[in-house]
Order: structure tokens, then sequence, then C-alpha cells
């Protein structure tokens, strides 16, 4: 499969969290820079920090068995840019009352540009039991709680890092309107997204932490 063609500018920072015994749940996000090609130095300075400032502003809103464990931010600027994998690992400090582990609070992000699937989305494997309201959904404190820390960790991992100036979060489209092919001689047909020529970089304007409680199937494989 061809590599997808560059957004310019852009970091891609995968940030790998530990969720009730699973090392492999994982939330993507991607960043704007506004100075030079970024070192691997420079880049495992970003990532360091986003782990460190996911323990500070998520700590006190995950339980014990979740928590970040390193991030890893790649230059999406050419083929050839820098990557970097680091980043302390750390747990919440909520005690023992776990949720499902696909329980997750949804940050709904918000872009100028509107387009057929909504808008951008991060799913946090954060809250315990307690968080749930009694209707089903997380409490109101809760949801205070999640879009402040969101802000506060969003806010806090942006800025200098050695030759590195990050700036803002944004969406990256890769992929545009779909088309439909034929994959079988009984007719059925499956969608396959178009890579666009040169992707759409939004610039991501607000947050809005959801009360409905999120879901992530893929992170109840050890449930």
């Amino acid at each position: 499969m061809p590599a997808l063609p560059s957004p310019g500018p852009i970091i891609k920072l995968n940030v790998n969290w530990g969720v009730d015994g699973d090392s492999m749940a994982e939330t993507i996000h991607y960043y704007r820079y506004s100075s030079g090609a970024p070192s691997a130095a420079d880049l495992s300075a970003f990532a360091s920090n986003a782990v460190a400032q996911g323990q500070a502003e998520f700590g006190a809103l995950c339980n014990d068995q979740v928590g970040m464990l390193a991030a890893t931010a790649r230059d999406l600027s050419s083929a050839m840019g820098a990557e970097a994998t680091a980043g302390t690992p750390w747990v919440g400090t909520r005690g023992s009352a776990l949720t499902p582990p696909g329980a997750a609070m949804v940050i709904s992000h918000s872009i100028s540009r509107h387009y057929r699937g909504g808008h951008p989305r991060t799913y946090l494997p954060i809250g315990v039991s307690g968080d749930i309201a009694v209707t089903g959904f997380w409490s109101d404190a809760f949801v205070i709680a999640a879009d402040n820390a969101w802000g506060g960790w969003d806010l806090n991992v942006v800025g200098s890092f050695g030759g590195l100036t990050v700036t803002d979060l944004v969406n990256v489209s890769f992929y545009g309107p779909p088309n439909r092919v034929i994959v079988s001689p009984g007719g059925r047909m499956r969608t396959v997204s178009t890579v666009r020529g040169v992707p759409i970089v939004d610039h991501v304007t607000g947050h809005t932490a959801r009360k409905v409680i999120g879901s992530q199937r893929r992170r109840n494989r050890d449930a």
C-alpha cells in the first residue's frame, strides 16, 4: 500500500495507554508546528511532555489499572520525517473501581468545516465506576472534570521543544468521498475510501466532553 500524502508540517502523536491489562490501547492526535522539520530529539521531548502532562491532567481521573505508557511522535512533513517514542509510564490514582475496558469519555472536537461523519473525536479511557450516574450516563461532575482535564492537556502539550515549535491541535483528513466497487461475482459491494491528493488540515477550535458513555470495542479484547 502506498504511503499517504504529506499534510505538511504536522506531527502525528500516538499515545499508548495501558487499559486494564491491555497495553495496545491508543489515542491518536495531530499537531501543527511552525518551525523547521524537527529532529528525533525534538520529537522525543514533545512525546515525553505529552505523557507527563497526561499524568498531571488525567491521573486523578483514572483507576489504578489505567494510564499512559508512552507516546510516539512522527513528523509527517515528508516520507523521511523523524520519529521518536518517549515518556515515563504512569497509572491513575483513583483506586480500583473499574469500568468496562471499552468504556470511554468522548471528547468532541469542533472545526469550521462540515463533513460527512460529523466531527473529530477522542475516546479517552478515563473514569471509574462511581463516575457513572444512575441514568447510565457519565455524571455531570465527571463530565466537567474531564472537559477541564482535556483542555489543560491540550493547552500544555503545545510549546517549544528544542528546535520544534508546536502550535495547535488539528484534524487531518486523508480520505475523500468513498467509491463503491464490486468485489464478488454476486454483486456484493464494499466501500473504498479515496485518498486525497492533498490532505485537508483543519484547526480544532474547541472541545466538549460528552455525557453519553462512549465505546471502544477493541479495548474489550482482554475483558
